[in-house]
């Protein structure tokens, strides 16, 4: 996409395609996310979330540019050490109350790679507007944690988390809520049980892959246990949001993008 078209074109052009009740597109439009620069001033930051991987660490966001009182582009954006895009999903009715929640439902309920879903794995740690890191601008994220988790309930659901794999993930976030590195190892030890994984990094990287000492707080998810429950998700909600648990795995995201670069350009300094 050409960097200097403006929002207000892109609606125009998007126009046509967008689903009409929800104002969803059926594929995302994407565009290097320097244009984001020539955003108006008042983009509404809903959510922000990230992946803790030492491979690849990844933050990304969901926000609403308003384009007139009654409407808004909904953009998605996403970093990590080696690319960074932006994508349009849609062009959406906005209220006093802010982005229809059916238009963010349609979003969070894409499921397989087809669909275009906003997750292809579930975040390491979430932000809404209650649980914004101290030092972090408050704007980061305005909605709120109850829509915030009925939306991720919903993307759980989409992406057919096994109910083991969701409960490994709430233990050992729990269990490592101020060491994300701890967390990271244990992650670790559990995909290294899978010998596919260990030719596919070794593969890219060219590099053999030591063994790990395992931290993790529970055995391995290898076997395939039925759909999440409420229950096992709300607790890996309440950890993955804990003010604790996004301080601290926010505060060694650098290290961890530093990290990914040396291991893939095998910088050892």
């Amino acid at each position: 996409m050409d960097r200097t078209v403006s929002f207000e074109e892109i609606a125009e052009q998007i126009g046509g395609q967008v689903e009409k009740e929800e104002g969803i597109l059926p594929r995302p439009w994407t565009f290097p996310l320097e244009v984001l620069h020539d955003a108006p001033e008042n983009p509404v930051h809903l959510l922000s979330w990230g992946i803790f991987n030492p491979f690849g660490p990844t933050l990304a966001g969901l926000s609403a540019i308003p384009l007139s009182s009654e409407e808004a582009l909904l953009i998605y954006d996403m970093h990590n050490p080696f690319q960074t895009w932006a994508s349009v999903l849609g062009l959406t009715r906005m209220t006093e109350e802010g982005v229809p929640s059916k238009a963010l439902e349609v979003l969070f309920g894409r499921g397989g790679p087809g669909d275009h879903p906003l997750f292809l794995d579930l975040p390491t740690h979430l932000i809404h507007a209650e649980n914004v890191p101290e030092g972090r601008p408050t704007g980061i994220a305005e909605m709120g944690p109850d829509l915030a988790r009925e939306l991720m309930w919903i993307a759980t659901r989409a992406l057919e988390v096994p109910e083991n794999e969701l409960r490994w993930l709430a233990d050992s976030l729990e269990t490592f809520r101020r060491d994300p590195w701890g967390w990271a190892h244990a992650s670790l030890d559990k995909a290294f049980a899978d010998p596919q994984i260990i030719r596919t990094i070794e593969r890219i990287t060219g590099r053999t892959v030591p063994p790990l000492t395992s931290r993790s707080p529970g055995p391995a998810a290898t076997a395939v246990e039925g759909p999440a429950e409420r229950s096992t998700f709300d607790r890996w909600f309440d950890a993955v949001t804990h003010p604790e648990h996004v301080r601290s795995e926010v505060e060694e995201i650098p290290a961890a993008w530093l990290g990914a670069i040396r291991f893939l350009t095998h910088d050892r300094r």
